[in-house]
């Protein structure tokens, strides 16, 4: 008997109840406890809301009700979706919701740090005198988060065991994915830059890169996260899950840009900016691809066919992915270079100030421009992709090392102004972030039309002696001078560590992975991997020679070490390789 004759023969009262037809088990009791956890998170930042986050503070405007609409939103949303009988998509609304709470968690914490540096007018209106937090209301918010992000690891679990809900769009999917990520990086601009302007000078209107460190950090969380997340989502077999994380993503993203769009329309003296109506636009995009149906965007619903046929489906889905990724990677070279040689600062008398940091980006650029041209050849593309994949992150790493500089130009030299380098900096570490994310998608492809081979257990060896040495590497400065204070993460806590932090993990990903790749693709991501790590060590001869006096430190030391290392290990991946198919 069929499911559909099983269906027509089902009591009359079943049709109403599809949380009944939910899978037994693990994943019912995951996803029904993750609804759960949504709902009390939902609960839980309302309260904060109502209680308030100030002390006999109080907000720009009454903004309890919005609050209270974009809180329950993501749980009532997985509520009805498990309702009608759509698990994989109710676990990805939550799934895309727990990233967004990653990156808000810092944001609201804030308030427990320094209310006065917050700009969020719809929980609090600075005053001259300084104010204690309510430790009730932040507490609420900041719980109300983590019971979210906890929610998002659950449904993510469920989503493992739960069967595939919604047809997918086959000849539309990598459409869909690529406008998902133009969407994701709206959103990564919109949270980056001004929520609004204000006229009180007590309410700053700066964007995260001016604000105070848990500002920036989350806002980076958020700028970060969110393409990654658009990306492993793409990966996931489940359509039902993918379209779950981009509406859950569309919905969390909405409720952080919202709040300063109604400041602008209830409070006088505050004007409209760009940020947040990049970020909704964004977040629009992502809704409306999250609600489109089998065979949207000019594909057609899944059918029957041959392998044969799908074999010849994907392979111009893969040139088109390495072409599209060669093409992101050469404009993000380009504008590395172009940030390299244009002017970040101009003085009062319009002479350009010197950024030391700035020679670090054609370098950079450079190493990411000659991949993306070697994506556009087809046999070297699948080859090339893994290295590309590590190596963005050495643009992100110099960009927001140069950007340190404007970034804080108020405070060390007030009588300046930013210059073009600026804009061209931003938009290589932006197109970097992109780069990472199609990247990622170009690999989930390519890993579904191949099957993966084991190396031999020196590769995992080798990869494990280089990790303390790439973390001494990025963890401790290169060089340091008096004029000059080098990067590392035991050095300072501002827009530069985060760059490090970032690109350290990245690099210590690819020494986790290469072990479980093929032969070829192992040492690429090792060799990109060496390629970051040598952009480091090139503060030591670029900056270096524009300063009096350096000293070279031990992240220098621990940088040449982890090279000699990582390419010892790229050769092992290759001999490997030559044995296994000797075999």
């Amino acid at each position: 008997m069929s499911a559909r004759t099983r269906a027509s023969e089902a009591p009359p009262n079943a049709a109403v109840r599809p949380l009944l037809t939910l899978p037994s088990g693990v994943a019912n009791d995951r996803l029904l406890l993750a609804v759960g956890g949504a709902c009390a998170s939902s609960a839980l930042l309302i309260a904060g809301a109502a209680t308030g986050v100030v002390a006999d503070g109080r907000q720009a405007y009454e903004s309890l009700a919005l609050l209270i609409v974009l809180a329950a939103a993501p749980a009532v949303l997985s509520v009805v979706l498990v309702l009608r009988g759509k698990p994989a998509v109710a676990a990805g609304v939550l799934s895309g919701a727990g990233m967004v709470a990653v990156g808000r968690l810092p944001l609201d914490a804030q308030f427990a740090v320094d209310p006065t540096l917050t700009t969020r007018p719809e929980l609090y209106l600075p005053v001259l005198q300084f104010e204690l937090p309510n430790w009730w209301g932040v507490g609420f918010l900041l719980a109300g988060h983590l019971v979210m992000i906890v929610s998002g690891v659950v449904a993510v679990r469920a989503a493992l065991y739960l069967p595939d809900d919604v047809g997918s769009p086959a000849g539309s999917r990598q459409r869909v994915v690529v406008i998902a990520m133009i969407a994701g990086l709206l959103i990564s601009l919109g949270v980056l830059i001004h929520p609004f302007f204000s006229d009180n000078a007590l309410l700053i209107d700066n964007g995260a890169l001016d604000g105070p460190p848990l500002v920036l950090a989350g806002a980076l969380l958020l700028a970060i996260g969110i393409p990654m997340a658009i990306a492993l989502a793409a990966s996931a077999t489940a359509w039902g899950l993918t379209k779950g994380v981009l509406l859950g993503l569309a919905v969390a993203a909405s409720a952080a840009a919202i709040p300063s769009i109604a400041g602008v329309i209830f409070v006088p003296w505050l004007h409209l900016a760009a940020g947040p109506i990049v970020a909704v636009l964004g977040a629009a995009g992502l809704a409306v691809l999250g609600s489109l149906r089998a065979g949207g965007l000019g594909g057609q619903p899944p059918s029957d066919a041959t392998d044969d046929v799908v074999t010849e489906a994907r392979m111009p889905r893969r040139r088109m992915l390495d072409g599209g990724v060669g093409a992101l990677a050469l404009a993000t070279a380009v504008a590395a270079v172009a940030g390299a040689s244009t002017p970040m600062l101009a003085g009062d008398d319009g002479a350009a100030v010197e950024n030391l940091s700035q020679s670090l980006l054609g370098p950079a650029g450079v190493l990411v421009g000659v991949l993306g041209v070697a994506m556009f050849v087809p046999k070297a593309a699948a080859v090339v992709r893994p290295a590309l994949s590590v190596a963005w992150v050495g643009v992100l790493l110099v960009g927001v090392q140069a950007l340190a500089l404007p970034v804080a130009v108020d405070t060390v030299l007030p009588a300046s102004r930013p210059g073009i380098g600026v804009v061209w900096t931003a938009v290589a570490v932006l197109g970097a972030l992109l780069l990472a994310a199609c990247s990622l998608v170009a690999g989930v492809v390519e890993r579904e039309d191949t099957e993966r081979v084991p190396l031999h257990n020196a590769v995992m060896f080798s990869s494990a002696i280089a990790g303390p040495l790439v973390i001494g590497a990025f963890g401790l400065p290169v060089i340091s001078a008096a004029e000059y204070q080098g990067s590392g993460l035991a050095q300072r806590f501002d827009l530069t560590f985060w760059g490090v932090l970032v690109a350290m993990l990245v690099v210590l990903g690819a020494l986790a992975l290469a072990p479980l790749c093929r032969s070829a693709r192992a040492a690429a991501l090792l060799l990109g991997a060496v390629g970051v790590v040598v952009v480091r060590l090139l503060e030591l001869p670029l900056v270096g020679r524009q300063v009096d006096g350096f000293e070279i430190e031990a992240g220098t030391w621990f940088g040449f070490a982890a090279v000699a290392v990582l390419a010892v290990a790229a050769g092992i991946a290759v001999v490997s390789g030559r044995g296994l198919r000797a075999r």
